[in-house]
């Protein structure tokens, strides 16, 4: 399996579940109107969610069958669920 596609899975897994903690530690501070600590995510929402548009583009370039072979796909996949899951929240 080629190197890149190893690193970016991992790469995008961690940077997924970090979006996640930020939207679902953002949908605790719209619940507890804790605004002063929502508007202090804001830029690293933002700079995450940059990152995480160009890795799934990245990601989209590569062969699909090496991605499920990756042995960091599971965590890829985990993570996504775990993001879509945050983004419905919020």
């Amino acid at each position: 399996m080629p190197d890149e596609v190893r690193t970016i899975v991992a790469e995008l897994a961690g940077l997924a579940q970090r979006l996640a903690e930020v939207m679902e530690t953002e949908t605790d501070c719209l619940e507890r109107s804790r605004w002063d600590a929502l508007a202090m995510l804001g830029p690293e929402k933002s700079r995450l969610s940059l990152q995480y548009d160009a890795m799934m583009a990245e990601l989209g370039r590569l062969p699909r069958g090496a991605l499920k072979l990756d042995p960091s796909f599971p965590q890829l996949n985990e993570a996504g669920k775990r993001l879509d899951r945050a983004a419905r929240a919020t």
